[in-house]
């Protein structure tokens, strides 16, 4: 009897260490669960954090990159744009660098015909001056000439 009861004591303690290993066994897998699922929980926020702040990064340098292609684009236009502006310049440079040229010729020329002109002026006024001189030689030897006359007439 005795070892019937203590067979069964042992066999009640047994399920009853079981129920409690069980037990505790269930607790512990719940609280692993539990863990488990804060940590995805935690890792899924700080991984759509981390994802959304690369995808704002990835969106602002797309955007930037997208503006600094449109910049370059409207620089190249306008070099372009001054390119043929500087075309154009250069043909009318060329266009009046001849009537540039040839009006300069012209001005050394007229230059020169100054230099003659003042020459020939200067020229001319002595030469005035010598003619008047000459002219009123002339005049004082017709008067003497007419005065030597006269005396020929009487004397003759």
């Amino acid at each position: 009897e005795m070892e019937a009861k203590y067979t069964r004591k042992m066999q009640a303690l047994r399920d009853e260490m079981d129920l409690r290993r069980k037990t505790e066994l269930h607790e512990l897998e719940e609280r692993k669960n539990t863990q488990i699922s804060e940590l995805m929980g935690n890792h899924e926020g700080a991984f759509g954090a981390i994802k959304n702040y690369y995808n704002d990064i990835t969106a602002k340098n797309l955007t930037l990159i997208n503006l600094l292609k449109e910049q370059v684009e409207d620089l190249k236009k306008k070099e372009a744009v001054l390119e043929k502006e500087k075309a154009e310049v250069l043909l009318q440079n060329k266009e009046l660098t001849g009537p540039l040229q040839e009006s300069q010729e012209l001005v050394a020329e007229l230059q020169k015909k100054l230099v003659h002109y003042h020459r020939d002026k200067e020229a001319l006024m002595n030469s005035k001056a010598h003619l008047k001189v000459t002219q009123k030689e002339l005049k004082d030897l017709q008067w003497e000439h007419e005065v030597l006359e006269q005396r020929f007439s009487k004397v003759r």
